[in-house]
């Protein structure tokens, strides 16, 4: 799941929307629309508040992100955690046994809003 939300941000993050300009008929209303086919007129889709989806596993008491294979047959419990660049939680799923304190839960969150800042800040820099 977080390789598909990763893949999904960069590509929208490079996607550019044509400038579109109304043509006013001689009545008044439109009629028609012009979309510019220049690059440098076109804008960049807003997608600040799109989340980006994060997979955090706790492993004593360690957290880890993007864990590998011999990593997941030692996790004591997983979040998956959607966030957004304002810092904004759309969503916590707790996938399997094992628990998570609210510090962990707080810790978590904090580890991977930085993580996402990071990742948005680089797409931008790849985008421009």
């Amino acid at each position: 799941m977080d390789a598909c939300s990763l893949a999904v941000y960069t590509a929208l993050s490079c996607t550019r929307l044509p400038k579109v300009e109304k043509i006013i008929g001689q009545s008044g209303k439109d009629e028609d629309y012009q979309i510019s086919g220049d690059i440098s007129d076109s804008i960049p889709l807003p997608i600040l508040s799109m989340p980006i989806i994060i997979t955090i596993s706790k492993i004593g008491d360690s957290l880890v992100l993007d864990c590998t294979g011999k990593e997941i047959s030692c996790i004591s419990s997983l979040a998956v955690i959607a966030v957004d660049s304002q810092g904004r939680i759309h969503g916590i799923s707790k996938v399997g046994g094992g628990s998570l304190s609210a510090h962990v839960v707080k810790t978590c969150l904090a580890v991977i809003f930085f993580f996402v800042l990071v990742i948005m800040f680089e797409n931008y820099e790849v985008c421009i």
